[in-house]
């Protein structure tokens, strides 16, 4: 009896002793929100969020965050699942075209109330082209902008002065489709005279990033919209003639590597040109490959319209979320705090989408060691009210996976592009069709 009488005296001390370990000083229980970390962004943003958490919870003592970190990213359709079976999220960081899909399906938290009593967070300090990324058609907004990847225009400074050529910074915006080629020509070349081109004026054709602004640019649009299209415009002239002249760099004029990287491996080997590749990571990827050679950063080719493909990436609240109060407090003090920016800048070097805190970043990306010239223009890019986005549409994955091998065989000469478009705009208009 006197032993079951301490036994219990002790249990109970020892769940008083568990019970205000997790209690915070102000008394209120603790809240526990659920982060689904996205592995795509890599390392480095992974371990700023780990940082803001240590931190996050020092100055927030009544909110505790646990990190979810995935295997592998996860698709629209994967998320959706995750999220109805019941698995606790709070605050998730999809890339811009899972994020807008899901968001077209009604599955996030329309943030609009947030942000108007937000004290810290308002939409106005955001560049144009990230506001309109996580805006639905209907007005809501259903993500926080973080970063932005803008992709300008990047050229080898050291092939334009030896070719007699000005940079594409300094002819700004007569940095054109005619000057572009012109000096693809100019600088592609046998250099050492062995019958094979080893210096090209720019790299391979087609991507929906990559050489796109050849179609925007030029006012020549795939859709009636990039955010949840309704109808297909890929068979309209001035997107065949924009494919005729993306296709020409390889058939007509070669000087375009047809088998080079489409995307960020290819200007760092020092082989091209100018390159529509990489965007405000390039520095990074420069010094990974060893390259040191003078490169410089540029608008992108302009035409009627001088814009950029930018993707922006944000942190979203699930309509799930057992409590949206603790998840925005902690998507304000990730995105709202300068100790935080400058930790984001220093561990991932991405160009934040905030505009208050841009002059931080270039800051950063001019005192490399092999500082691009014309830095700036990474600014001016991002902030042009002409940049473009991804198609976000639940049927972006379908779109990519019928264009990609249709394009690449008008780019190898094996398809007229008038035709090529036709079938690719009967097959997206069934898609659009089939779903309204």
């Amino acid at each position: 009896m006197g032993y079951r009488s301490v036994f219990n005296r002790a249990s109970v001390a020892t769940a008083v002793i568990t019970l205000l370990s997790a209690v915070p000083v102000h008394g209120a229980p603790r809240i526990t929100i659920q982060h689904y970390h996205n592995p795509a962004h890599g390392e480095a943003w992974t371990d700023w969020i780990k940082q803001q958490i240590k931190r996050f919870e020092q100055q927030n003592p009544d909110i505790k965050v646990e990190l979810i970190v995935p295997s592998s990213a996860v698709g629209a359709d994967q998320f959706l699942t995750l999220i109805a079976s019941g698995t606790e999220i709070d605050v998730s960081e999809l890339v811009l075209r899972i994020g807008a899909s899901v968001a077209s399906q009604g599955a996030f938290l329309d943030l609009r109330p947030f942000l108007t009593k937000s004290a810290t967070l308002s939409l106005d300090n955001y560049v144009p082209v990230a506001r309109r990324a996580i805006t639905r058609p209907d007005g809501s907004i259903w993500g926080v902008p973080v970063d932005l990847y803008v992709v300008p225009t990047h050229y080898h400074a050291e092939m334009f002065a030896n070719g007699g050529l000005p940079s594409p910074a300094t002819l700004e915006k007569e940095w054109n489709f005619d000057a572009a080629l012109t000096a693809a020509k100019r600088l592609t070349m046998d250099r050492n005279g062995d019958g094979v081109i080893d210096q090209w004026g720019t790299q391979t054709g087609f991507t929906l990033w990559v050489y796109r602004n050849a179609f925007e640019n030029r006012g020549a649009k795939f859709f009636d919209r990039d955010i949840e299209p309704t109808r297909s415009l890929l068979n309209t002239p001035p997107v065949v003639e924009a494919l005729r002249w993306v296709a020409d760099l390889h058939i007509v004029h070669n000087v375009a590597d047809i088998q080079s990287s489409a995307y960020s491996g290819a200007f760092p080997t020092g082989r091209y040109a100018w390159s529509l590749g990489t965007g405000p990571n390039t520095a990074k990827l420069l010094a990974q490959a060893n390259a040191n050679f003078a490169w410089g950063v540029a608008l992108p080719i302009g035409g009627v319209k001088q814009g950029a493909y930018t993707a922006v990436n944000s942190l979203q609240i699930p309509k799930t979320s057992k409590d949206p109060e603790a998840a925005w407090r902690w998507i304000e003090f990730l995105l709202s705090s300068e100790d935080s920016w400058a930790s984001f800048i220093q561990n991932t070097m991405r160009l934040p989408a905030n505009v208050k805190f841009m002059s931080l970043w270039l800051k950063v990306v001019r005192s490399l060691t092999n500082a691009p010239e014309g830095a700036d223009n990474y600014v001016k890019a991002a902030m042009h009210p002409e940049n473009y986005l991804d198609i976000l549409s639940p049927h972006y994955a379908r779109f990519e996976q019928l264009s990609t091998p249709i394009i690449n065989d008008v780019l190898r000469g094996r398809r007229n592009p008038a035709a090529a478009l036709e079938e690719l705009h009967q097959q997206m208009t069934a898609l659009l069709n089939s779903t309204r």
